[in-house]
């Protein structure tokens, strides 16, 4: 049995992150936001239908097809905004732990991260750079693997000499395409959407945010590669994937797990507050006075769904035995 994990936003929530109504009220309060007529109003107007992405979208948007020097002005001063936040946000998630609890080792999240095959990850924060896969192989719970690696990424020169101790605090960039390898016996971390810490060919930040995802991800070739793998590893047989802190709200997320669904038997296990009902609960159409209309997503997660829990990690790998096993019964062929 192949296990696959794709965390989203909800999963690092569980160690400081924030989720996308937090990064809301964060911009509100950012002079570049706070100072913007145009832009404040672009933030409101998202406000529960797709919140700070699509005001972001919009910015670009207007960049593109009319490339006046307000505009492009507007598209940085947001994007400074947007860097500060993820900024301050590790700087937080940096401060913490891996680990909710040390004494029962059952319930370690080392121990439960080293079980899957591969992990992918929508956020560009750098939780797992610094917790995890900068720790030592020593640690008896990394089981199975030699080593951890950001596959196709290799560490920009010129580091400070103590920034081996924490792939968090390099910075990384794309290796060339010929060099896009998984080294046997490593366990790879593919970020779909780019991370704070990587810089393009030409120096530029290397993360996707805002609209068109799929376009920007096509243009960057390691991120190109990345959802190749994503789609590729989710249509292996006999194949499971759990879900952690995903909205389901990527278009090009979705149809990968649904068309792995419908077509290879994927099989699901969604961690969020809305557990199995997460698919329902995204369907716009399910309002009262409108007639509803289910999605593919809705007859994805009725085929394919095997489990879910509704309680934060935290709880889950805390005091929650009973919760817990009933996640570990994932992995349970």
């Amino acid at each position: 049995m192949n296990y696959l994990l794709l965390v989203g936003a909800g999963f690092t929530r569980n160690w400081g992150g924030w989720l996308s109504n937090e990064v809301f009220e964060y911009l509100l309060g950012c002079p570049e936001i706070r100072d913007d007529q145009f832009v404040h109003e672009l933030m409101w107007k998202w406000l529960g239908k797709g919140g700070f992405e699509y005001m972001l979208a919009d910015v670009q948007r207007h960049a593109v097809t009319n490339p006046t020097s307000e505009n492009k002005s507007r598209l940085a001063s947001v994007n400074a905004a947007v860097s500060r936040m993820l900024a301050d946000m590790n700087s937080s998630i940096i401060k913490g732990s891996l680990e909710f609890q040390i004494a029962n080792s059952a319930a370690w999240i080392g121990s439960f991260l080293s079980r899957f095959n591969a992990i992918f990850s929508l956020n560009q924060d750098l939780f797992f750079e610094h917790h995890y896969l900068s720790i030592t192989f020593s640690m008896p719970y990394y089981g199975q693997w030699a080593g951890h690696e950001l596959p196709g990424m290799k560490v920009a020169p010129g580091q400070e000499p103590f920034d081996w101790q924490s792939w968090g605090r390099q910075t990384w960039q794309p290796a060339t395409p010929t060099e896009f390898l998984l080294r046997e016996n490593h366990q790879p971390l593919f970020k779909l959407h780019g991370s704070a810490n990587w810089k393009d060919s030409s120096g530029r930040n290397l993360l996707v945010m805002g609209g068109d995802k799929s376009s920007a991800i096509r243009r960057e070739p390691v991120l190109a590669w990345y959802a190749e793998k994503f789609d590729a590893m989710l249509c292996n047989e006999n194949t499971r994937l759990m879900i952690i802190g995903y909205g389901f709200l990527d278009p090009h997320i979705n149809m990968a797990i649904e068309k792995a669904i419908s077509h290879h038997g994927l099989q699901i296990f969604n961690i969020s507050p809305e557990g199995g009902e997460h698919a329902r609960r995204v369907n716009t159409t399910r309002v009262p006075g409108l007639v509803t209309e289910p999605t593919s997503l809705e007859y994805a997660f009725e085929k394919g769904l095997i489990g879910a829990s509704r309680r934060p990690l935290n709880q889950i790998f805390g005091a929650d035995e009973t919760e817990r096993k009933k996640l570990f019964r994932f992995f349970e062929h």
